[in-house]
C-alpha cells in the first residue's frame, strides 16, 4: 500500500530541532494550509516532522513566514488511527493532523536567515491560488 500527501503553506513559527536520545535529529513546524471553497475559507495547521538531513535544511534554511511545499506521509493517532483529536481551552474539539515530511521545496517569503547562506531569488515569487 502507499498513501502520499502534498501541501503548500506557510510556516506559521521558527521550526524546533530536537535530537532523540539514539541520536535521530528531527525538525518539526506547524504549515498554515488554506482550504478555499465557494463560500468560506478555513485554515488547518498540520504538523511537519523532518527527520535526519531533511531536518538539517528545515533548521538552516526554513522560518517563521516561509512558504513550503510538502510531500510526506500522514502519521496517524496510534490510540484512534485518524488524526490526534483534543479539547481547545475554550472547550470546543479540535484535531489535528501529523505529517512525516519526505521532501520539502522552499517556495519563497518569510524572514530572511540571521546566520548560514543566503537563499536567492525567492523574493519575487507571487502566491498562486491552486483550484482544488
Amino acid at each position: 500500500m502507499f498513501h502520499s500527501i502534498t501541501l503548500v503553506g506557510r510556516v506559521g513559527a521558527e521550526p524546533e530541532a530536537k535530537t532523540t536520545m539514539s541520536g535521530l535529529k528531527l525538525a518539526s513546524f506547524n504549515l498554515a494550509v488554506d482550504i478555499k471553497s465557494k463560500d468560506k475559507k478555513i485554515t488547518i495547521w498540520p504538523r511537519i516532522t523532518a527527520f535526519g538531513s531533511l531536518s538539517d535544511i528545515v533548521t538552516q534554511y526554513v522560518h517563521k513566514g516561509t512558504v513550503l511545499l510538502v510531500e510526506g506521509r500522514l502519521s496517524p493517532d496510534p490510540t484512534t488511527g485518524g488524526p490526534k483529536v483534543y479539547q481547545k481551552r475554550d472547550g470546543t474539539m479540535a484535531a489535528s493532523y501529523d505529517i512525516t515530511a519526505e521532501k520539502i521545496q522552499l517556495i519563497g517569503g518569510g524572514e530572511k536567515p540571521s546566520t548560514g547562506p543566503a537563499i536567492e531569488g525567492l523574493e519575487n515569487i507571487e502566491e498562486i491560488d491552486i483550484p482544488f
